[in-house]
């Protein structure tokens, strides 16, 4: 019966009969129950369950869950309907509203500023961006350090493709000198040379859809992470996932999300599967931005992490 309600409600919101008041209050139960779900009783069951799921994920023989799925529903999607739902940047996840007023792309510069920022990056650094997304940090890193080399991956294809042609379109093609260059590659198997070693890598959000795994750090090198979605992680998780890595700061930050823009039906959006992708990411948008609001947004939020790997003893 719960089933087929489901089936019935999500009919009703491709043929755009459930009104966005309503898809919102349906959000903040599901996020109520969802807090209902995790609590267990006291805070050492609480701790217990949590602890058994991190000695579950650390078993997993991949480093990271449902790429097939995560590309099907976000990333393979049709890149003019993804472009007109985000930024000049093309920066498919959060952005930062230092005031509260400002246009999205100033809330995307903010963020990648905020990146570059935080990670200390500098010019002639060797730099990986895991999960790169349309390359909104790659490209906007190969443009502000051109000595730097910037190298994105992607399990997607179709970002391949875009990020390749604005690479070319800005002049940023000249991968041994100036501009980064993107990899397709299943994050699970996908090996550099060993003798290739990152000065800098940073995850954005994608490390919640990973467990940890083992990188090519140079000696000095930093992991910054960003993250909210996929695992949906608490805010010290990852302080339970660095056996090579030392946490040397975290921070918290809020974001708003902007609607999608109401053009996006005629950018490309005609056919039956279109539109039901359409009203699909009109109810992603909303389950995204209502938990950012939830109990004032002191209940979820993005946390931002940096790492460097740890100092061994050598023995002797």
């Amino acid at each position: 019966m719960i089933m087929d309600g489901f089936l019935q409600l999500y009919l009703l919101v491709w043929k755009r009969l459930v009104p966005n008041f309503a898809l919102r209050i349906i959000v903040r139960a599901l996020c109520r129950q969802r807090l209902r779900e995790i609590d267990h009783g006291s805070f050492e069951l609480n701790h217990a369950v949590k602890m058994k799921w991190i000695e579950d994920v650390c078993a997993r023989a991949s480093i990271a869950g449902s790429t097939q799925t995560a590309n099907e529903q976000h990333y393979e999607v049709s890149t003019k309907f993804i472009l007109s739902c985000i930024g000049p940047y093309a920066k498919y996840l959060t952005c930062l509203y230092p005031t509260g007023h400002e246009i999205l792309e100033q809330a995307e510069i903010s963020m990648l500023e905020s990146y570059c920022e935080k990670v200390h990056l500098t010019d002639v650094m060797d730099v990986l961006d895991v999960g790169c997304g349309w390359g909104s940090l790659s490209i906007y890193l190969a443009q502000k350090y051109p000595k730097s080399r910037t190298t994105g991956l992607s399990n997607s294809s179709t970002q391949k493709s875009y990020i390749d042609a604005i690479a070319k379109e800005k002049g940023l093609n000249n991968v041994e000198t100036h501009c980064g260059y993107i990899i397709t590659g299943d994050v699970n198997t996908f090996e550099f040379v060993e003798t290739r070693r990152f000065d800098r890598i940073l995850s954005i959000e994608i490390s919640t859809w990973l467990r940890p795994a083992s990188a090519n750090y140079a000696r000095e090198s930093l992991l910054f992470v960003h993250m909210f979605c996929g695992t949906m992680s608490s805010h010290n998780l990852l302080a339970y996932f660095r056996s090579d890595l030392a946490l040397t700061q975290d921070r918290n930050a809020k974001s708003g999300i902007k609607e999608l823009e109401e053009d996006a039906v005629s950018k490309g959006l005609t056919e039956e599967e279109g539109r039901k992708a359409f009203y699909r990411f009109r109810v992603l948008y909303m389950a995204c931005s209502e938990p950012f609001a939830f109990h004032g947004g002191e209940e979820w939020g993005i946390g931002h992490y940096l790492f460097k790997p740890k100092i061994r003893q050598q023995s002797y």
